[in-house]
């Protein structure tokens, strides 16, 4: 149960651009699992695009954004199509007051191949 999660700040402050940095997440792993779940419920994300690697793990973090993140459905507004994330046919959740949730509704399997993650060059996390 693997997932591929960007981030993007809207309100970057730093003094060299924004990229974004895909990262990969073990869902079987405790502390990365808690660290998703730790950020859901304290609202710490601004913008999220989501690839996961099977049906399975699509229900699961559809359930944990709806459940521990609160996050309801939403359509593509105006600022849910200015984002930097944002791709059309992607399910889209919105989280009071800010985050902006995209995930695939396509699972990806071949993203997480250990020798190729295509488009993703996502770091994998510990």
């Amino acid at each position: 149960m693997k997932i591929i999660l960007t981030e993007w700040y809207r309100e970057w402050q730093e003094s060299m651009s924004q990229q974004p940095d895909p990262v990969t997440l073990d869902l079987t792993n405790k502390t990365q699992l808690q660290f998703l779940v730790l950020s859901l419920g304290r609202g710490n994300f601004d913008e999220v695009s989501i690839e996961t690697d099977s049906s399975e793990t699509l229900t699961y973090i559809t359930e944990l954004l709806k459940g521990t993140g609160g996050a309801e459905p939403a359509v593509a507004d105006t600022l849910v199509t200015a984002s930097k994330l944002y791709q059309a046919g992607y399910h889209i959740f919105r989280q009071e007051p800010y985050g902006i949730f995209f995930v695939n509704p396509k699972p990806r399997p071949d993203l997480f191949a250990a020798t190729d993650q295509g488009e993703y060059a996502g770091r994998q996390d510990p």
